[in-house]
């Protein structure tokens, strides 16, 4: 059991972390400096509802 509990754990977490990255590398696609995209990066769902809004308004 012990071996599933870290394989789901290891799962769980490359996912978010792939989340992390393709939202950094989006957030610098955008135009934001490397510091600003690793912050969008890490707080992704913010970022995501923030993009989103502004898409829609433009």
């Amino acid at each position: 059991m012990p071996v599933l509990g870290a394989l789901l754990l290891g799962t769980t977490l490359t996912a978010v972390a792939m989340l992390v990255a393709l939202t950094a590398v989006g957030g610098r696609r955008r135009g934001h400096r490397y510091p600003v995209a690793l912050v969008e990066g890490v707080l992704f769902p913010v970022a995501w509802a923030v993009w989103y809004a502004r898409d829609r308004r433009d």
